[in-house]
């Protein structure tokens, strides 16, 4: 009898050891919202919104696109025009999508008062230019999209695209359902619903959002917590490693195989500053790029914002050079040096150490030109008017969309959110976006944004400093690997492998 005892008494422990869900916990570094808010940074929001809400479309290093929640496309050569399908996948709510969904999904972003990234990925979709922030939603109200079927939509584009499709990859475009969001399309009556491997368990709260698996799902952790401030001592997974706080237990830094962002200066179209070419010259030539990576394993000295491997980059071998600054600076009128320099830094409240070194190391080159320079945290990534009156210029490490190098230029476009940070006042740079897009070969377009990629560098509309090569910190004792990762950009938390 005691050995029956015995027996049910451990395959009761096996039983709870086995059934026992595995958690992983991830530290996404400091962020003042939610991690499905809009104004986080891009790869927290597309590696939640890939837990969340899955893919549209996915995309490898070598920009093959395989099926997601869209299961089949094509495009009609005679028509000239774009079919989408989706599957028969069904949102956390239970309702199965359909091409509705996908309508108000790519529609959403132009009527919503919301700034987001829309206007960035689809603003060649023919009737466009008619949609206006605050216009209530209406299937149909966009000319080059039409509702074929309950699952099929038909997309017309202004110009051919040959990365078109490429956009649907993008994690910071997302499947959603109309009826869980508020009037302004983006801010939820609860909290996410979408149709990817996790759901929302507990909403955001105390800087924490808590996703459970989905049935079925190849990912491995059955609960996955996503923290924006450090409430555990030790964690499985972290955006970088922190220098917040001590950390417990024994980690591994992994590194990208390709950078996916670029530090940069901007500036404020309607500040004299940053309307002025020779101050914009004399800030380009005056930082050394390299003194201030040296020491920084993740960073190296960017000349442009085109990132390798592609071959649009235009190879810029333009350096530091001291003498060539202090010319430019000596033309800049002396009543616009006087006072201090204010740069906004998009970053957390408070400025980590080692950003801080770097920030010591531009300022200190800056200061060589006679310029007084203090740089202060900024948390708001949209510019809004709070911020342009607040500071002359803004650094932040400027995401770059490995599968479509044209992108970030066209988040610098009058339709931008971003566009006030973007001192171009005659409109030619808008020309030459509208040029890159209306190419019908990649070979073309590639020619066409060495063409723009120049212009910025010209007329220093932007300044590239360092190019970043994303890492992520693993707990040795709890993640074995990443898993087969293809966007360095955000993490694909369902291929996370455990121990």
């Amino acid at each position: 009898m005691k050995s029956v005892k015995y027996i049910f008494a451990m395959l009761m422990v096996f039983y709870t050891l086995t059934s026992q869900a595995k958690t992983i916990k991830i530290f996404m570094g400091g962020e003042s919202y939610a991690p499905y808010d809009i104004r986080v940074s891009s790869s927290v929001y597309g590696t939640s919104n890939t837990a969340i809400f899955g893919f549209l479309l996915k995309s490898n290093d070598i920009q093959e696109i395989n099926p997601g929640l869209i299961h089949q496309w094509n495009y009609d050569y005679r028509k000239k025009k774009y079919f989408l399908t989706v599957g028969n996948e069904k949102f956390h709510n239970g309702r199965e999508i359909n091409a509705k969904d996908l309508e108000f999904s790519i529609v959403r972003g132009f009527v919503s008062n919301i700034k987001n990234y829309h206007k960035i990925y689809f603003s060649d979709i023919v009737g466009t230019e008619n949609l206006k922030p605050g216009m209530k939603f209406v299937s149909g109200m966009l000319s080059g999209l039409k509702v074929i079927n309950d699952k099929t939509i038909e997309i017309s584009l202004k110009a051919v695209n040959p990365s078109f499709l490429l956009h649907f990859a993008s994690p910071l475009i997302t499947l959603v359902p109309q009826e869980e969001l508020k009037d302004d399309y983006f801010s939820w009556k609860k909290y996410p619903i979408g149709a990817g491997a996790y759901k929302v368990d507990n909403d955001y709260r105390n800087d924490v959002l808590v996703l459970k698996k989905v049935e079925p799902t190849i990912a491995k952790a059955d609960v996955v917590e996503l923290h924006t401030s450090p409430k555990v001592a030790e964690y499985d997974l972290l955006f970088d490693r922190s220098d917040k706080f001590k950390m417990k237990g024994v980690y591994k830094t992994v590194y990208s195989k390709y950078p996916t962002s670029i530090s940069t200066l901007f500036f404020y179209r309607n500040n004299r500053l940053g309307k002025d070419l020779n101050f914009r010259k004399a800030i380009y030539y005056g930082i050394d790029r390299a003194g201030v990576a040296k020491g920084f394993d993740q960073f190296q000295p960017a000349y442009e914002l085109v990132l390798p491997p592609y071959t649009c980059r235009k190879q810029n071998n333009n350096y530091y050079d001291f003498e060539k600054a202090k010319k430019y600076i000596n033309q800049v009128p002396k009543d616009l040096l006087k006072s201090e320099i204010v740069i906004g830094v998009y970053t957390d409240l408070v400025i980590a150490p080692a950003l801080k070194t770097r920030l010591n190391r531009i300022s200190a080159d800056l200061k060589k030109l006679g310029l007084n320079v203090v740089f202060k945290s900024n948390t708001e990534q949209y510019p809004t008017a709070e911020v342009i009156n607040k500071y002359s210029m803004k650094l932040w490490s400027k995401n770059v969309d490995l599968d479509d190098p044209a992108i970030v230029f066209g988040s610098m476009t009058s339709l931008s959110p971003f566009k006030d940070e973007v001192p171009d006042t005659n409109g030619k740079f808008d020309r030459l976006y509208n040029e890159v897009v209306s190419q019908s070969s990649i070979e073309s377009r590639f020619k066409k944004i060495r063409e723009i990629s120049s212009y910025v560098d010209d007329q220093s509309l932007a300044i590239p400093l360092l190019q970043r090569y994303p890492s992520y910190v693993l707990n040795v004792k709890t993640v074995k690997d990443l898993g087969a990762q293809s966007k360095p950009l955000y993490l694909d938390i369902s291929l996370i492998e455990l121990l």
